[in-house]
């Protein structure tokens, strides 16, 4: 639901889909490119530098969704409840200089099929 710079924020954010919400960029899903050099690279190990999207609730974020991947911001730091829960799987995942980061006061994450915390934080 979000591109690279997308913005959500309030005191309560509430967020329901069936399908996937993706925070920040699936550049991340790639897994690999090949430099000019044709050095195969990991592209979380890569210099991006991406404009940072959040879903940013100050009292409490709420995602129910089938999938998850997040690259940037959930929640505010040492703010609020931050809740995901998911039908599928989650991936928060770090990509470049960017961190993937699910914040809060109080996290709970479920997903039905796993969740990958991949050089991110929660």
């Amino acid at each position: 639901i979000l591109a690279p710079g997308g913005r959500i924020k309030g005191s309560d954010v509430y967020i329901q889909v069936s399908g996937k919400v993706v925070n920040g960029t699936e550049e991340y899903l790639k897994g690999t490119y090949r430099r000019e050099d044709g050095t195969l690279t990991d592209n979380r190990k890569a210099g991006m530098v991406l404009n940072p999207s959040s879903i940013i609730g100050t009292q409490s974020t709420t995602i129910k969704a089938g999938s998850l991947l997040n690259t940037s911001q959930i929640g505010a730091p040492g703010q609020g409840t931050t809740y995901i829960e998911l039908t599928g799987k989650g991936i928060n995942a770090s990509i470049g200089n960017n961190i993937g980061k699910i914040e809060g006061k109080e996290v709970l994450v479920e997903g039905n099929k796993g969740i990958r915390n991949i050089g991110g934080v929660i």
